[in-house]
């Protein structure tokens, strides 16, 4: 296994909500060479290892509001295989986590979407 370190921001990284050993999914969108808008699932089911530098399985601090604490990285635990897919998609895509419920480790295998595709015709 490895460890790779990814940017997000408040709405890519779920405003807030992510600790160290929650699991996650990663999707990412693009834009083809032929102007074709495309999501795809990149990564699925995977480990949060930190959160900016924390460890911890509490997250980070609270505000001084009492709100969650901004974070720009989250690093994750993922084979070669993946680190390659996460890296390739994060400079030439744009990654969105999306946060998994404990009891859903069950693969997706959801295929590509395009916006052609859900826009109603």
């Amino acid at each position: 296994m490895r460890a790779i370190t990814v940017a997000v921001d408040e709405r890519t990284g779920l405003a807030g909500m992510l600790k160290p050993q929650d699991h996650v999914d990663i999707i990412s969108e693009f834009e083809s060479a032929a102007a074709v808008f495309y999501t795809t699932p990149i990564v699925e089911n995977i480990t949060i290892l930190a959160v900016d530098s924390v460890t911890s399985k509490t997250g980070k601090a609270l505000g001084k509001d009492g709100s969650a604490a901004p974070y720009t990285t989250l690093t994750l635990q993922v084979t070669p295989q993946e680190a390659m897919k996460l890296s390739m998609t994060e400079a030439k895509g744009h990654l969105r986590a999306l946060l998994r419920s404990p009891l859903d480790s069950a693969p997706t295998n959801l295929p590509s979407i395009t916006l052609d595709s859900i826009m109603v015709k």
